[in-house]
This record gives structure tokens, sequence and C-alpha cells, in this order.
């Protein structure tokens, strides 16, 4: 079974690829909490697939190439430059 997270139409929802079927099973609650069955299948054609999850933050790096410290005017820093954002709901 391959669980998924698509668009279809104007709504993003989770669902389970059926094999050889070409269609998705969509699911009630998420991949992670309550993914049971709710009786509607969608046409695999129908949907674009989305990332299997969002995540809550995501830490960087910056300056770590020649190119991009020098757009700062700066050298490539001898320690990475790491730096972080929350995701905005």
């Amino acid at each position: 079974m391959r669980l998924v997270r698509f668009r279809h139409g104007d709504r993003i929802a989770t669902g389970a690829v059926q094999p050889g079927s070409g269609s998705i099973q969509t699911l009630a609650g998420t991949i992670f909490e309550d993914p049971r069955p709710n009786g509607e299948d969608v046409p695999l054609d129908d949907v674009m697939l989305q990332a299997p999850v969002l995540p809550s933050k995501l830490v960087s790096v910056g300056k770590n190439y020649v190119a991009h410290a020098a757009e700062f005017g700066m050298d490539v820093p001898e320690v990475p430059l790491l730096f972080s954002s929350r995701r905005q709901r």
C-alpha cells in the first residue's frame, strides 16, 4: 500500500493508492492519525500529488558556498551558519 497526500479540486486529502486500479481510496484523518478508509475513491489521474507531510520547521545553512557569501560581501564562514524558521499556519 502506498499512502499519499494529494490535491483534488480545492481540497487536500490523504489516501491509499489502490494497486492496479488507478485510483486513490481517501482516508479519514491523516496518514499518522486515524488513517481509515472513508469510502470515497478518486481517480489517480485527477489528482496532483503533494509532499507527504508538511514540516513544522526548517533548518537551513546560510552562506555555505562562495557565490552566496559573495552576494553579502563575505567569505564562506569557517563554521556553518545555521538558522531555522517555523511554518506559518
